[in-house]
């Protein structure tokens, strides 16, 4: 990932930031629903960039989200021993991500993806990467302070009626060697969830809507009525 290789020289700002994230209370939960997913949100500390989220490019074959910006991650299994081992699961087959080369930090609350799964975004840190080139296009990273900084050139929000509120979404045009890349979407919340708990603090521009419930409270409808649809 030449200027994104890993490093382990922290800085004192990036290792409060992981001390925080490995000390919020972990979200896992045995929900019983068929359409859930897990994702895992690899940090590297990059040389020249400091703390990193590491992003990837889905091939433009694939059947779901083809050409997005995603994190590794895919659909959980009845072979999966937790939520959390489909995370890494899929990290494996995606980015060469072993299990013994990553540091579990914490598991944020589940989102709601547009295709009806509740997804669970597991956090560790990681070494070294090996894409899979049948099912990733590019591997990134971008500094999570990134996600907190208002910034005209990068960030941008619209707002749509989803699970049956008004909702302000975010997109973030991150720059990546000769190539920029378009984050958004689930990819873009669970950022921005993410560099809030690092850094203990709300992004500089207005990320929620007046009224705009909570994904946890979001969750808890999507539970109750089971599709994305009935919202």
């Amino acid at each position: 990932m030449a200027d994104g290789e890993p490093s382990q020289h922290h800085t004192d700002a990036d290792l409060a930031a992981l001390a925080r994230l490995a000390a919020h209370d972990p979200h896992v939960d045995d929900f019983p629903h068929a359409n859930k997913a897990a994702v895992l949100v690899p940090l590297v500390h990059c040389r020249t960039r400091g703390l990193c989220v590491v992003l990837t490019l889905r091939a433009a074959h694939l059947r779901s989200h083809a050409g997005e910006v995603a994190f590794p991650g895919g659909k959980w299994d009845q072979t999966d021993a937790s939520i959390l081992a489909t995370a890494l699961r899929e990290a494996h087959e995606e980015i060469g991500l072993p299990s013994s080369r990553t540091t579990y930090l914490t598991t944020l609350h589940p989102h709601i993806s547009r295709i009806n799964s509740l997804v669970y975004p597991g956090h560790d840190l990681v070494g070294s990467l090996t894409v899979n080139d049948e099912e990733v296009a590019a591997v990134f990273c971008v500094p999570i302070r990134t996600f907190l900084e208002e910034n005209e050139s990068v960030h941008a929000s619209f707002e749509l009626r989803w699970l049956g509120v008004q909702c302000r979404f975010h997109e973030f045009r991150t720059p990546w060697r000769w190539e920029e890349f378009r984050v958004w979407g689930l990819t873009a919340a669970v950022c921005i969830e993410l560099a809030r708990i690092a850094y203990a603090r709300d992004p500089e521009y207005a990320w929620t809507n007046p009224g705009q419930p909570t994904m946890v409270e979001l969750v808890k409808r999507w539970r109750a009525v089971g599709h994305v649809s009935k919202m």
